[in-house]
């Protein structure tokens, strides 16, 4: 079966068509005017506690204060408990005694503004995935229940030896029933950011990231160097970027140190991959079925933000 994306893009819209053996089977459209705001994560602050609505108004930088309900307000679950047995019986803790006025509060978009009203917040935060819902605040292992009984807690095993126990749950979905170790992996390295690359055989830490350039042949690729803090030591503030032109090697960026040579013996490669891929028959690039989930979920977002639209 031959599958092609056909990505077409102007200032104003971008459009996303899945053709199979020649026949559309999908097709997304964004519109930058329509682009909601659902998923998003900011750090706001409580600008007013209402305890008569059982309510808050949110700070987050928009225009209108966004809206927190106190049954939006996250609590972690009792040990055993997952979260939606919590969420059943626990009896809800006035607003007033959970979220004070000034207070900086780490809060997700649950619902786009609408005409006067502002966006819905909540204070649990999901990140979702094609196989995977990233739950930060969480250390439990949920899986769909639509994956027959005999083969979720085998997936559960096997996605709670990936994940390890740094912090942080998930949740398998659908897709996840016949997903190799592979995929996992890489529905749980990618699951954030598509184009957010950790180098994690490198300390400190490496962490890549690309945006599209001018043409098809170029990007504007970042190489950020995180450093790890002590517990109980203030955080940094950032570091400004440092700008390398076209024409200017990694080496010149001292910040690197050895690094800047081993990007720059990669960069010396990069004429000749490009070379190949236009050399082409197809003009194609095929990728492994694991990698094609960073594009799938590219897919999985802009239906997303296309669906929560027309529900609207």
């Amino acid at each position: 079966m031959q599958e092609d994306i056909l990505i077409n893009w102007s200032p104003q819209e971008t459009r996303v068509a899945v053709v199979e053996n020649g026949t559309l089977q999908e097709l997304h459209v964004e519109r930058t005017l329509e682009r909601g705001l659902m998923g998003n994560v900011y750090l706001g602050k409580v600008a007013r506690v209402l305890p008569g609505m059982q309510s808050a108004f949110i700070d987050i930088g928009l225009e209108r204060a966004a809206f927190l309900h106190v049954a939006d307000v996250w609590h972690p679950p009792a040990e055993g408990e997952t979260i939606s047995t919590a969420r059943s019986h626990a009896p809800l803790i006035p607003i007033e005694k959970q979220v004070f006025e000034g207070r900086s509060l780490m809060v997700q978009v649950i619902k786009d503004p609408i005409g006067t009203k502002g966006a819905r917040l909540s204070t649990q935060i999901s990140i979702a995935g094609r196989m995977l819902v990233f739950l930060p605040q969480d250390d439990h292992i949920g899986v769909s229940q639509k994956i027959p009984a005999e083969q979720r807690e085998a997936l559960r095993q096997r996605m709670q030896t990936l994940a390890g126990s740094e912090g942080g749950g998930f949740i398998l979905r659908t897709n996840a029933e016949d997903a190799t170790d592979a995929e996992l992996l890489d529905g749980l390295v990618y699951n954030v950011f598509p184009n957010f690359a950790p180098w994690g055989g490198f300390m400190p830490n490496i962490v890549y990231r690309w945006r599209p350039g001018k043409t098809p042949d170029t990007c504007l690729m970042e190489v950020r160097i995180l450093a790890r803090v002590k517990k109980g030591d203030p955080m940094p503030h950032g570091v400004p970027m440092k700008l390398l032109t076209k024409d200017q090697k990694w080496t010149d960026a001292p910040e690197l140190g050895v690094l800047g040579h081993v990007f720059e013996q990669d960069m010396d490669n990069l004429p000749y991959v490009q070379d190949g891929l236009h050399a082409s028959k197809t003009g194609q690039v095929n990728l492994g079925d694991y990698q094609e989930i960073r594009i799938r979920q590219f897919h999985q977002t802009l239906d997303k933000y296309i669906n929560a639209g027309a529900a609207e």
